[in-house]
């Protein structure tokens, strides 16, 4: 894992091979600089740590001590790291007091407004967290089918590495096949009727299909990795990964139903 902090440069190429697999860690940032003082970013990176997540984690918090705090360069550096970052993981463990999370108010609204695609964000918050209940309502209107909001930063962090793993299949994906804006140059792909049937049953497992919501088609494929699917919601689309080996195991299921 590659962790990035504000006390770091940003990468000058944003689609270099170790952003293709990252998070940027959003929300309160504890000041207390004190040994005592508890920060919810560094369980953040031992969770990944011990997950052994292989990406690049952005983290604002400066745990380096530094004897002048450039306030211009944190801002910069935060927003270039969200631009550059594959998923946006807002954890908000709100309080009155250390953790009040104006700025990061600010950035959740910038991101469901346009910064990242909202099937890039995740966001979660321990139960009870005073004032997010504009943040849950704004997250749940936009967001895709499926979409949950987490309680505990165990289950945030496992839900964003999962979705890195999706957005490093999918930009791989885009480099052999897609290239997503010139769709028409790289297909028709060839229908498959069972990889169809497989997908189907994948998508209606997971409940991104259902009796309201069942427009889609797959986009892409790679049979040593994935099958991209282009869904919608409310008229939006979006796009989804399905690993080869997933498929290879519901077809197993199959055979010895």
């Amino acid at each position: 894992m590659q962790l990035i902090t504000p006390t770091d440069s940003m990468p000058d190429i944003p689609d270099m091979d170790y952003l293709r697999r990252s998070i940027f860690l959003a929300g309160p940032i504890n000041r207390d600089r004190s040994l005592s003082a508890t920060h919810w970013q560094r369980e953040a990176i031992d969770i990944l740590t011990q997950m052994n997540f292989s990406g690049t984690v952005f983290c604002p918090k400066r745990f380096v001590v530094e004897p002048q705090f450039d306030y211009d360069n944190q801002v910069d550096w935060e927003h270039a790291a969200i631009r550059a970052s594959k998923v946006v993981l807002f954890w908000v463990p709100r309080d009155e007091k250390q953790l009040k999370g104006f700025t990061t108010n600010i950035e959740f609204g910038l991101c469901c407004g346009g910064w990242k695609p909202i099937n890039r964000i995740i966001y979660g918050r321990p139960v009870g967290a005073p004032k997010t209940r504009y943040m849950d309502k704004l997250y749940l209107s936009l967001a895709i089918p499926r979409t949950v909001i987490y309680d505990t930063l165990q289950d945030t962090i496992a839900r964003a590495a999962l979705l890195a793993d999706h957005c490093q299949v999918i930009d791989s994906l885009k480099d052999i096949l897609v290239p997503l804006e010139r769709l028409g140059d790289y297909f028709p792909i060839v229908f498959n009727e069972e990889l169809h049937d497989l997908c189907e049953a994948y998508l209606r497992r997971e409940d991104l299909i259902n009796m309201v919501t069942n427009r889609w088609r797959m986009i892409g494929y790679h049979p040593d990795k994935a099958v991209v699917v282009e869904l919608y919601d409310s008229g939006r689309p979006y796009y989804w990964t399905i690993p080869v080996h997933t498929l290879s195991k519901i077809r197993d299921a199959r055979a010895h139903a």
